[in-house]
Order: C-alpha cells, then sequence, then structure tokens
C-alpha cells in the first residue's frame, strides 16, 4: 500500500502522523512524506528577488530534516519511507505527488502551518477531498474506535465499502452505519450495509436519519462520540448528492472526528494481481 503524507510541522499533520503510525494498515507499507511551499511574490505577482536560489536550497534542506526527522517513528514501524519537497501549493502539490506514485491514501492534518511554512489548510483539505486521484484521510484525532460510515446507496457506498472491507484497517473499531433518508420507515440501505460489514468482521449497528445530510452526519458523529467519519465522494440517493461537493465541505468544516472519502482509484490491488500474475509466469 502506498501512502502520501502531507506534512508542515504543525500539530495536526503529527496527528496525522501517528494516526498513520498506530493503524494497521495494509503491508507492505509505503509513505512518502510531503510538504510544499511557496517562494515570496511581490505585489506584481513575481519571484521577490530577495528570495535568492541559495534561499531556497536552504530552505528545502531545512524542510526535508524535518521531514526526515518526522518519518522516524515511520521507520520503526516497518514502512519504506520516502521524502519530497516541492514548491508550489499544498493541495497541487500533494495531488499531484500522489498522482505520480499511485497512492492508495492521502493522508493531512486538518489544518496549521508550521515550521516547514506549508499551508495544509481547511482549504487545501477541502480542495484534495473534490480532486485527489485517490481516497484522503483527513486527520482529526491519533486514533480511531468508533467509525460512522454515512452510505447513501449508490455505487459509490459499495465502492468505499468494497475499499474498507479490502484495507481491513480499523477492524477493532465499532462501526455505526448511517444513512439519511427521506423514509425512515422503509429504508433498508443502512441494514444492507452493516450485514455486509458484519460479515466482513466489524462489530456494527444501522441507523437511519432525516433531514439535511451534512448535518445529520456531524450530528451523529458528534452524539456517538466517533473518531472516524467514512463516506463516498458523491452518489445518487435519496438525497441525490449525499456527501459531495459543498456537503463534504460542511462534514469536514464542522465535524472533531477525522474524516475519510473514498474517492479515486486504489492502485495496491491492481499490484497485487500483478505480482500474482507475475509469481505464476515465473513459477510455471
Amino acid at each position: 500500500m502506498r501512502v502520501i503524507l502531507g506534512v508542515d510541522g504543525s500539530e495536526p499533520s503529527l496527528v496525522a502522523q501517528r494516526l498513520l503510525v498506530g493503524a494497521a494498515w495494509p503491508r507492505p507499507l509505503e509513505v512518502t512524506l510531503v510538504s510544499a511551499y511557496e517562494r515570496p511574490m511581490d505585489w506584481s505577482g513575481t519571484v521577490a528577488l530577495a528570495f535568492l536560489p541559495s534561499d531556497e536550497v536552504a530552505l528545502r534542506a531545512e524542510i526535508t530534516g524535518i521531514l526526515d526527522e518526522l518519518a522516524e517513528p515511520l521507520r520503526r514501524a516497518g514502512c519504506a519511507i520516502d521524502v519530497v519537497v516541492r514548491a508550489g501549493r499544498a493541495a497541487t502539490v500533494l495531488a499531484d505527488v500522489a498522482r505520480e506514485q499511485r497512492a492508495d491514501l492521502l493522508v493531512v492534518g486538518n489544518r496549521g502551518r508550521g515550521p516547514t511554512r506549508a499551508a495544509l489548510l481547511g482549504s487545501v483539505s477541502a480542495a484534495l477531498v473534490d480532486h485527489a486521484p485517490c481516497p484522503v484521510l483527513v486527520a482529526r484525532r491519533s486514533g480511531v474506535r468508533r467509525i460512522l460510515f454515512a452510505v447513501d446507496g449508490s455505487e459509490t457506498s459499495d465502492h468505499a465499502a468494497d475499499i474498507l472491507v479490502r484495507w481491513r484497517v480499523f477492524a477493532d473499531a465499532h462501526v455505526d452505519v448511517l444513512h439519511v433518508s427521506t423514509d425512515a420507515g422503509t429504508d433498508r440501505v443502512a441494514a444492507r450495509m452493516a450485514t455486509r460489514l458484519a460479515l466482513a468482521g466489524w462489530a456494527t449497528q444501522p441507523m437511519v436519519r432525516t433531514g439535511d445530510a451534512a448535518r445529520e452526519i456531524t450530528a451523529t458523529a458528534a452524539e456517538l462520540d466517533e473518531d472516524l467519519i467514512v463516506t463516498g465522494s458523491r452518489g445518487l440517493g435519496d438525497l441525490q448528492r449525499m456527501v459531495s461537493g459543498s456537503v463534504a465541505h460542511d462534514v469536514l468544516l464542522h465535524t472533531g472526528a477525522s474524516v475519510l472519502v473514498m474517492r479515486g482509484q486504489v492502485h495496491a490491488a491492481a499490484r497485487e494481481r500483478e505480482r500474482a500474475t507475475s509469481t505464476a509466469a515465473f513459477a510455471y
């Protein structure tokens, strides 16, 4: 499994690091620590003359040293480590590196500037939820005991469940399966998904709420003290766009839980099939 970890040296990015270290992600686990920096600009929009090439070299060396130090707990946990430092806007850099490395997951903290002067702010996590080429985990808590899985009966929800089952991460957590519906009395979407996850080994509980999707998701997560909200990126259901666009942004803005948005591609399964094919061919 390949993971991109956005790091800016702030406490939120350290929470993301601790969540990666503490969870049982699929192995082998390859983690690329990525930090972005922006060159200072003058009022005309051009690079400030005071920012010399030697300054940029020194800045990159400083950031690389910080990332290398932050990578040590991941190395001790048996992860293969790479470090990328690149000029540009944080959301763009992270998405580009994830695409280049065919990452399976992109992990960022929620907000904050740190000593590397990168900008992993709330707007960055929101942009990644919309444009990242793979699932995005916005970490607010360093552990996961309870999960709220928001479903809408669409193929997107099924895809999210496929990834969760394949990864088997947070397998010891309790999963509350939530469907925000227009007709709670006849709803079976949450029950079907809860049964599916229960058969895969999770302790689950289905539930149905009615109303605004983002409001009900965040309210339920707060009420049950969920550590992680898992959603698909978009899909058609009773509310047509249950978790997409402004709804996903509202969830990110108002919840105190970590948020995992299952979007884009997960390449680990394809790599596993390639390895299996190569092994079979060699044996033959």
